[in-house]
Formats: structure tokens, C-alpha cells, sequence
């Protein structure tokens, strides 16, 4: 066994060497590059050589005829007015004879636009509108205490305790009586405000006003607040 396998491998080995080796190819010469050389022609010659560019004719604008200038119409003078015939001056006899009237119209209107002097001390003396003024303190205590001694306290007002405090401003002759009263600024409630009105008319008249008070004047205007406070 081990005898037929060394066989073959001679065999084997011979053969390789007994194998013919194949010819190597030559090299191919690489082919040669021939360039040439080309004269350029001159500047002359290619001038020569290229087409002439024809000239192109520009576009004429046409003519437009200038317009007719328009004449502008006159305007129609107006007509003269006739002149007035001139008035002939009044004559000596006649402006002599007017002058009296004219004066005495005159002086008949000054009569009339000039008041006399006892109008104007009556428009003067005569007292104006009722006017709020500065009244001493004395006066204005005893305004207050103649209210409380009046004033009622509203049932329905007591009962849901309501309070507050009401001006009522009051209109009033120089001697007292009292002429109107307007609730300036309200509680808030409508039983106190309507009681805050009502006492000063109950009243009906305070103490005369103090005489050295605004002589001329016979209407005054307190604002006189009321307090509704329970005890």
C-alpha cells in the first residue's frame, strides 16, 4: 500500500517537471505622438477674412405739426351805469329852518335813554335774590335747639335703626318766617329725609335775623344739617 502511493507520487512529480513553460509575450512598443505646429494668421488677414458688418438705419420719429394756438375771447366789457344826477345844496332858508328840530329831537332822545337819579337809587336799594351769608354762631344755636325740640323720630326708622345726618337748606325772611326747604344731601333713608323736611316746615318761622346782617337784604339761605341718632 505504502508502496503504490510513493508511485504516485513520482509519477506526479515528473510530470510537472516534464510540463513545457509557455512563451512569454514581448512588449508592444508604445505608439510615438506626432504634433504640429500651425501658423496663425495675421491680424491683417482675418480683418480681411470677416464679413463686414453693415451699418443699421435707426428709426426716424415722425413729425407731429405743432397745434394751433387758440385765441382766448375778450370779455364783454360791462356797460356804464347812468351817473345820479347831482342834488343841488338845500338853500340858506331851509337849513336855517331845520336846525331848531333837529336839536330838539336830539334832546328828546337823551331824556328818554337817561334814567333819573331816584330810579337809579330805587334799581339800586332794591334787594336782590335770597343770598347765604356768614350768621354768627348765637343765631345759628338757637336755629338748632328750636329743631330739636320739633324733630319726631320716624317709628318705622327707629324700629329697622336707621341714622343719619341730613342738610336741608332753608329759605327764610329777614323777620323769621320761613318760605321754602329743599334736602340738599339725604341719609340714604327715606322716612328721615322726608322727617328732616317736614320739621322745618312745622316750624314754620325762626328768630328774626339780626339786623346788622346784610341791612338791604330781606331773604337769607341756611344750609342747616339734622342728625338722626338713636339714645
Amino acid at each position: 500500500m505504502s508502496l503504490s502511493v510513493a508511485l504516485h507520487v513520482v509519477v506526479f512529480l515528473a510530470l510537472l517537471l516534464a510540463w513545457p513553460d509557455e512563451p512569454v509575450p514581448a512588449a508592444v512598443p508604445p505608439a510615438a505622438i506626432v504634433a504640429t505646429l500651425v501658423s496663425r494668421p495675421s491680424s491683417a488677414a482675418a480683418e480681411q477674412a470677416a464679413p463686414q458688418a453693415q451699418p443699421v438705419a435707426k428709426p426716424v420719429a415722425p413729425v407731429t405739426p405743432p397745434k394751433p394756438q387758440q385765441k382766448p375771447n375778450p370779455k364783454p366789457r360791462p356797460l356804464a351805469e347812468p351817473r345820479p344826477a347831482p342834488t343841488p345844496p338845500p338853500s340858506p332858508e331851509a337849513s336855517t329852518t331845520d336846525a331848531p328840530t333837529a336839536s330838539s329831537t336830539t334832546a328828546t332822545t337823551m331824556e328818554a335813554t337817561t334814567p333819573a337819579a331816584g330810579a337809579v337809587d330805587a334799581v339800586s336799594a332794591a334787594p336782590a335774590g335770597p343770598v347765604m351769608v356768614q350768621f354768627p354762631y348765637a343765631y345759628l344755636a338757637r336755629i338748632s335747639r328750636t329743631i330739636t325740640w320739633r324733630l319726631n323720630y320716624p317709628a318705622y326708622s327707629r324700629q329697622f335703626g336707621e341714622e343719619g345726618r341730613a342738610i336741608v337748606r332753608i329759605t327764610l325772611q329777614r323777620d323769621g318766617t320761613i318760605l321754602d326747604a329743599v334736602v340738599v344731601r339725604p341719609t340714604g333713608h327715606h322716612y328721615l329725609d322726608a322727617e328732616a323736611r317736614n320739621v322745618i316746615l312745622r316750624i314754620a318761622r325762626f328768630p328774626p335775623v339780626p339786623e346788622h346782617i346784610q341791612p338791604m337784604q330781606s331773604q337769607f339761605i341756611i344750609d342747616q344739617p339734622i342728625t338722626f341718632r338713636r339714645g
